[in-house]
């Protein structure tokens, strides 16, 4: 195979521990497959650079180091990677978080599916086996790729064909800015798409196993800007798509509703990052995306915080209590940022619970948030228990009829979605 298949670009900004986990859990696999990895650091300070030129001189020769101006913003650092790779000499180019590392058979697969030379490749890196989908039209490729490829590491670019001959002002100018910042590439991808006359686009479907974010369990970085990143800018880059695509309003409304559930916006109130005037701000686009929370939302956003927790967690409160009061257990399926972040809801609302559970065991934390995190097939059986369902809401069907799965006689699961 061409050594020049394949280049995996790292942005980073000030994550230096983050950097050198994912050099010690990748650099040799990338190695001995061909494959170049090159930091895009954009930091405040020299660590990374003096990081990476350690690994160069223990013989890293694989590994580069590309310093971008700390006040750049991720947007247009994103244009810049991707206007330098199109002039490069790889054939492909996958962006990807400091934060998320792959394993060996990860990197057999894609580099696998490569020498079918699509044009784009969209990776789901969350499903349950290997599988190559090809996507028939420009609508289909939006409604199955909007939302993940709001994960850098989801897509890997052909740079002779999806990257040639872009207008980069153009794209600029359409979904640069503030009011654009975290979707800006997305915007690009389906502008680009749209642009060429026989786009060959596919999802590539990979084992759970294959990648890990050993920051899933932290706060997102920009927490405090959730509300306008979810959906001002969500909604900007959706609407300013080309007309080719007819279901732009369907696709804003697969925005995950983790991040604007009720107990999400119940947390951000308390933490005084939500109220009436953010509402007021941003209601249009509640209104456009969830219109069906959007009285929700507003009372939240008005009434007394301790009022507010009593009404709209008072589903979620009565259905523990009624199972704890007839013996049954409390878990929370999941053991990532979401499942940590339900955890600490239930904490504020002084519930107690006996654990987490998950599909398997491989992969995860033995505890999360000082509790035990259990196999869900094993912890489950021959229990009642209610299980609070803390992923992602494009995993919840999934996991829901998992959970189905385990009913028996003496196994008596209910369910909850944490994320509504």
């Amino acid at each position: 195979m061409n050594n020049k298949k394949l280049c995996v670009c790292i942005p980073t900004y000030n994550r230096s521990g983050a950097i050198k986990r994912v050099l010690d859990t990748e650099l040799l696999i990338f190695k001995k497959y061909g494959i170049d990895m090159i930091i895009c650091d954009s930091s405040e300070h020299q660590e990374i650079q003096t990081l990476t030129e350690a690994y160069q001189q223990e013989g890293a020769g694989n590994l580069f180091y590309q310093r971008f101006p700390s006040t750049l913003p991720s947007n247009e650092k994103v244009y810049e990677i991707f206007q330098w790779a199109s002039e490069s000499e790889y054939a492909y180019v996958w962006l990807i978080h400091d934060h998320t590392v792959c394993n060996e058979d990860a990197v057999i697969y894609l580099l696998q599916e490569l020498e079918k030379n699509f044009d784009f490749y969209l990776l789901n890196m969350q499903a349950g086996a290997y599988a190559c989908e090809c996507f028939g039209d420009l609508n289909e490729f939006l409604l199955k790729g909007a939302w993940r490829l709001n994960s850098f590491g989801a897509s890997v670019l052909n740079t002779r064909t999806f990257l040639k001959q872009v207008d980069w002002e153009k794209m600029r100018k359409k979904y640069g800015g503030e009011k654009t910042l975290n979707y800006s590439h997305i915007g690009f991808y389906f502008e680009r798409a749209a642009e060429l006359a026989d786009l060959r686009a596919c999802q590539l479907f990979f084992e759970r196993k294959d990648f890990l974010d050993f920051y899933r369990t932290k706060t997102i970085s920009w927490s405090r800007d959730t509300l306008r990143i979810c959906l001002e800018c969500w909604g900007e880059v959706i609407s300013r798509l080309p007309a080719v695509y007819t279901n732009k309003l369907e696709v804003m409304r697969t925005q995950d509703k983790w991040f604007l559930s009720k107990y999400s916006l119940l947390i951000y109130r308390k933490e005084k990052t939500y109220g009436l005037k953010t509402f007021l701000k941003y209601k249009k686009w509640i209104k456009k995306i969830y219109p069906e929370d959007y009285l929700r939302d507003f009372w939240i956003s008005l009434l007394p915080v301790k009022l507010s927790f009593r009404i709209f967690a008072g589903d979620l409160m009565g259905k523990i209590w009624e199972v704890k009061r007839q013996g049954g257990e409390l878990y929370i399926f999941g053991a990532g940022r979401h499942a940590a972040e339900c955890g600490a809801f239930l904490e504020e609302c002084r519930i107690r619970f006996d654990g987490f559970v998950v599909t398997s065991l491989e992969g995860n934390p033995k505890e999360l948030k000082g509790h035990p995190v259990y196999e869900a097939a094993e912890r489950l059986k021959e229990r009642r228990s209610l299980v609070i369902i803390a992923v992602l809401s494009s995993g919840v069907e999934g996991v829901s009829n998992m959970l189905d799965t385990f009913q028996t006689e003496r196994t008596r699961i209910e369910k909850i979605i944490f994320a509504v």
